[in-house]
């Protein structure tokens, strides 16, 4: 799933990567976050989520535990990536701090969230 809008100034030309395997949580991040003027690539497994790393995201957000390909294996995969050493992840997640930070990300947003958080954690991100 590929979603665009109209750019907004704060967020034009920013691309993040979406992986998370829960079809609700994904549509309506993604929605929400292209509304904003980010382009979105969407995942529903780490598997397709690397597949997608070409798009060269700006900020990868990350569910953690998701069928074929978990977050952690993403993470670890995704770090010997050339280019892709020091993009910054969100996670999505209802796991303990302590299994998510072991993941490296840059930021943690537990589940269920608010739709300002995911917004705040993004532009926070985002270069």
């Amino acid at each position: 799933m590929n979603i665009t809008a109209v750019p907004d100034a704060r967020t034009a030309t920013r691309t993040i990567l979406l992986v998370e395997d829960e079809a609700d949580v994904r549509e309506v991040c993604a929605q929400v976050l292209s509304d904003e003027g980010y382009t979105v690539h969407a995942a529903a497994d780490g598997v397709s989520g690397m597949a997608q790393l070409d798009c060269r995201p700006d900020v990868i957000i990350l569910d953690l535990v998701m069928p074929r390909m978990d977050g952690w294996e993403f993470m670890r995969r995704l770090r010997a990536v050339a280019g892709q050493e020091h993009t910054p992840v969100l996670l999505l997640t209802g796991t303990s701090s302590s299994g998510a930070e072991l993941a490296g990300a840059q930021a943690i947003l537990r589940k269920p969230f608010v739709v300002e958080a995911l917004l705040r954690q993004v532009a926070d991100l985002s270069p």
